[in-house]
């Protein structure tokens, strides 16, 4: 069995992200309303370790970009 955990290592300087951990998974959120024609940027690690042993199985950064559009699509 693994457990992974979810860790912000950069925040977009214009809106502040969070992460809730959700049944092995992250959900990111803000709690700021989102500008238009703007884009984030949010870099997220994840890191599974081992729940037996603790030990490191893996990790991986993410770069997630949120584009915000003018028009409903």
């Amino acid at each position: 069995m693994v457990k992974t955990d979810f860790v912000i290592l950069e925040n977009d300087s214009k809106v502040t992200f969070a992460l809730k951990p959700h049944e092995g998974t992250g959900i990111l959120f803000t709690e700021q309303p989102l500008e238009e024609l703007e884009t984030y940027r949010i870099k997220v690690r994840a890191q599974s370790y081992s729940v037996q042993s603790a030990v490191l199985q893996y990790q991986t950064t993410f770069m997630i970009h949120i584009s915000i559009s003018a028009y409903p699509y």
